[in-house]
C-alpha cells in the first residue's frame, strides 16, 4: 500500500544529493519532523511498508503499531484489508499515513476507518502526492490536490488543523528533470540547483509542490 517500500537505511540514503528522490524527501522528512511530537501515545503507522519512520517514532511514543496490506516481506503487525484496518474501535491516540492514500482505490473508506480506530481527539498526520510518477503499479490509483484532500478529511469526519506544501515548484520541476533521463549530472544539478532555489523562494505557500501534508483531529 505504501508509495515506496524503503526502510529506515534507505530513507537516510534517498536524502542523500545523488539521490533520485532526493529533493522529494529532503522536504517530506523535514516537515514530519517538525511535527513528530504530534504523533504521542499509541501510534498506528497505515501502510506502513518497511517501516522507515519507525525509529524516528518509537523512543517518544508508548506504543508503534505498523499496518499494511498483506505483502511479500512485510513487517506490518496488523493487516488492512478492504480498506479496513484489523483493529478495534478507539485504541489509538494518533495515526500516521504517509505517501498511501494514492495506492488506495476508496482512499475515503480508508481515511474513515482510521477515524474509527482512533479515540476521540486523535491526530491524524498524512501525506499525498501532487505530483510524482507512476509507481507501485497496477496499484497506482490517483494524486491529490489540498482542495481534494481537504474534501477526503472533512468528509471521514477530521477537523483540519493545519495544511502545507513539501517543498514548492522548483522541487517539482528538478524532480520532473531527473524523471525524464538517467543522467547523473542532471540528477546533481537539480539536486544542487532547485534546492537552493526552493529553499530561497518567499511569500506564501507553494502549492505547485510534489507532496501535501496534513494534521486532522477526529471530533472528540
Amino acid at each position: 500500500m505504501t508509495a515506496e517500500r524503503i526502510d529506515g537505511t534507505a530513507l537516510s540514503r534517498s536524502q542523500r544529493l545523488r539521490s533520485p528522490s532526493y529533493l522529494h524527501h529532503r522536504a517530506l522528512h523535514r516537515e514530519l519532523s517538525r511535527r513528530r511530537g504530534l504523533l504521542r501515545g499509541v501510534v498506528v503507522d497505515v501502510g506502513c511498508g518497511a517501516q522507515p519512520y519507525r525509529a524516528m517514532l518509537t523512543p517518544a511514543v508508548e506504543r508503534y503499531i505498523g499496518a499494511d496490506v498483506a505483502w511479500p516481506g512485510s513487517r506490518a503487525e496488523v493487516t488492512i484489508a478492504d480498506e479496513r484496518i484489523e483493529l478495534p474501535d478507539c485504541v489509538a491516540d494518533a495515526a500516521l499515513c504517509t505517501q498511501v492514500l494514492e495506492h488506495s482505490r476508496r482512499p475515503e473508506a480508508l481515511l474513515g476507518d482510521i477515524a474509527r480506530v482512533l479515540k476521540p481527539n486523535g491526530t491524524l498526520l498524512v501525506t499525498v502526492p501532487l505530483y510524482w510518477p507512476h509507481h507501485e503499479e497496477p496499484h497506482d490509483y490517483l494524486r491529490f490536490t489540498r482542495h481534494g484532500l481537504a474534501g477526503l478529511l472533512e468528509d471521514a469526519g477530521f477537523g483540519i488543523d493545519e495544511m502545507v506544501p513539501c517543498g514548492g515548484r522548483w522541487s517539482v520541476a528538478g524532480l520532473a528533470a531527473i524523471h525524464a533521463t538517467d543522467s547523473r549530472l542532471v540528477r546533481l544539478a537539480a539536486n544542487v540547483g532547485c534546492g537552493l532555489l526552493d529553499r530561497r523562494a518567499r511569500g506564501a505557500p507553494d502549492w505547485q509542490t510534489s507532496t501535501i501534508l496534513a494534521v486532522g483531529t477526529r471530533p472528540p
